[in-house]
């Protein structure tokens, strides 16, 4: 098994929001999030290629930590070559806030 892990990073203005577009380079499937911040802030959408969305309404960045800063995925989201899986982030601390976010790919 093959992992590749494609990965970005976004600063926020205090209260502000932003985006962590990520380019997948292989087929194949996203089986963890792996995410980080420096203060606190929600994911208000995630969608792959601009048309389908995997969330709905708004999750706080530090609830997607479970064991530490990954998110291990109940089923598995196949990805093409040359997609885009997109994170759009508000900062809620009140400061500017640095977000960190990857995907772990299995290559099929």
């Amino acid at each position: 098994m093959t992992i590749y892990i494609h990965g970005g990073t976004t600063s926020l203005s205090a209260n502000g929001s932003g985006q962590i577009s990520l380019r997948v380079t292989v087929d194949g499937e996203i089986i963890q999030f792996l995410v980080n911040s420096t203060g606190r802030c929600k994911i208000t959408n995630m969608e792959l290629e601009g048309y389908e969305d995997f969330f709905e309404g708004s999750i706080e960045i530090a609830q997607l930590k479970k064991d530490g800063n990954v998110y291990d995925l109940p089923d598995p989201i196949p990805v093409t070559k040359g997609s885009y899986f997109t994170v759009s982030l508000t900062d809620i601390s009140g400061s500017s806030n640095d977000v960190y976010f990857a995907l772990v790919i299995r290559k099929k």
